[in-house]
């Protein structure tokens, strides 16, 4: 997340709070100014779910691994000129114990930019049109797990007679 050139690490604000069951958490990264408000760069649902603690309902930047770093080429595409990033790195939700390889196309839900995956180096290619097989697959039953979670009730005791 980009922040302002000037950003000291003391100044960064994060803040994750779960979401409701079976949906991902938010994620907030801001900055403290100087007359002490909070200026938020990103608030928003994340695109997939990842690992919380057991019971934590919110993490602060003390819970979580994170650092600030310098852009050195002055400005990626989409970046103010002079700014830092702050990089968060969370754990992934793998379903099934965690023997898939899951790929994020956007860390938000609400990222305009997604990036095509299938073209990550660390990939291989022969895979790519399984892989995108796979994510719509994955992203149909994710849909389709979220409307039962939603519109899911307790089943009404059978009566014994």
């Amino acid at each position: 997340i980009a922040v302002p050139g000037t950003t000291r690490a003391k100044d960064v604000l994060l803040h994750v709070a779960r979401g409701e069951p079976g949906q991902p958490p938010s994620l907030g990264v801001g900055t403290r100014r100087a007359d002490h408000e909070t200026t938020w760069h990103k608030r928003g649902a994340l695109a997939r779910r990842v690992v919380l603690d057991e019971g934590s309902t919110a993490l602060s930047a003390e819970d979580l691994d994170w650092s600030l770093a310098d852009v050195a080429d002055g400005g990626a595409e989409g970046f103010p000129p002079e700014h830092r990033v702050v990089r968060v790195w969370l754990r992934k939700e793998h379903p099934g114990g965690g023997i898939a390889v899951s790929w994020w196309s956007s860390a938000f839900a609400d990222d305009s930019i997604e990036i095509d995956t299938t073209k990550i180096s660390a990939r291989q290619p022969q895979r790519a049109e399984q892989a995108r097989a796979t994510m719509e697959v994955w992203r149909a039953a994710e849909a389709e797990f979220a409307q039962r979670v939603e519109s899911s009730a307790l089943p009404e005791a059978a009566s014994n007679k």
